[in-house]
């Protein structure tokens, strides 16, 4: 089982939280990678498939729940899932790592 993640909770331009689970490690001299999950997944998906543990000594990884997903907030509007919004949640992810 790969060592425990810090979790995170951050906010997006519109005001929508998103969970993600953060992976350091003091060996980790990559740059951040951020592993998005696919359809009917979690944050955790990533841990549970052992990419977590293969990765973790080289680099700091962020795996968040997107927004609809998990532990973040899942707006009900169609408007809140439009490409545009979900690149913002990334960049969110990416500038919090």
């Amino acid at each position: 089982m790969p060592s425990v993640p810090r979790p995170q909770l951050l906010e997006t331009r519109d005001g929508i939280r998103l969970h993600a689970l953060v992976w350091r490690s003091d060996e980790a001299s990559g740059a951040p990678i951020v592993m998005l999950h696919g359809g009917g997944q979690s944050a955790r998906s990533w841990a549970d498939r052992d990419y977590v543990t293969k990765l973790k000594g080289q680099f700091t990884l962020v795996t968040p729940d997107q927004r609809g997903t998990g532990a973040s907030d899942k707006p009900a509007t169609l408007e809140a899932y439009a490409l545009d919004t979900l690149l913002d949640d990334v960049l969110a992810v990416a500038d919090a790592a």
